[in-house]
């Protein structure tokens, strides 16, 4: 499979694909000679980083391993890598979970900006401590942050500000103003409210929000 992979031109999905299979192979394989292994971990690295949404589904399913292939985030430190740095922080978005975390967080330190991509993946960890250890230091300005459990909203209280929220919980007006309670939020977009008799909780954010949706 490997032979077959380069006989294709490198960067093509042809390659990537082949390529894919075989590592696929070798996680899954009994034994392995020292020097077959050592030959597929060095075409799974140069596999690495994706350069496309289908690369980055096809590595995910590599799982936990797939994250060991990362690039080091200081690699990307221009405005031009912009792109190339998201695609390279997609697995570890896709493959989630707490042993993800680390890698999550060394990228949210190196490149803040990327916080509505780690945003839209809060649902795939932990919320506790991946608000804490990777949303804390991300910008997530003009970043909507989805809530949509009580385990996330617990959590809002590693982040002190806030953009805007879209809560998906069917709250009381006291189980919103003490979910806000010491955050600062712009916007608040509220999905369900049947439960929402009033009006009160607003006090706890009237001094920073500008935007609310009902």
């Amino acid at each position: 499979m490997l032979d077959a992979g380069l006989r294709q031109r490198a960067l093509t999905a042809e390659r990537t694909t082949v390529h894919f299979l075989a590592a696929l192979c070798a996680q899954h394989a009994t034994w392995l000679d020292e020097t077959v292994r050592r030959a597929v971990r060095e075409s799974t690295a140069a596999l690495f980083p994706p350069a496309a949404d289908r690369e980055v589904a096809a590595l995910a399913r590599l799982g936990q391993a797939a994250l060991a292939f990362l690039p080091d985030p200081r690699m990307y430190d221009s405005e031009e890598s912009e792109i190339y740095a998201s695609y390279s922080a997609s697995p570890i978005m896709s493959v989630g979970g707490a042993p993800a975390i680390p890698h999550a967080r060394v990228w949210a330190l190196a490149h803040p900006w990327l916080g509505s991509h780690f945003a839209n993946g809060w649902e795939r960890f932990p919320p506790e401590e991946y608000a804490a250890e990777v949303l804390a230091h991300c910008d997530l300005q003009r970043t909507v942050l989805t809530v949509s459990d009580r385990k996330q909203l617990r959590a809002l209280r590693h982040l002190p500000s806030v953009f805007a929220l879209s809560l998906r919980l069917d709250l009381s007006d006291a189980e919103l103003g003490a979910a806000l309670r010491d955050t600062r939020l712009e916007g608040l977009f509220l999905r369900k409210t049947s439960r929402l008799a009033g009006l009160s909780f607003l006090s706890t954010v009237a001094g920073s929000l500008s935007v609310l949706d009902l």
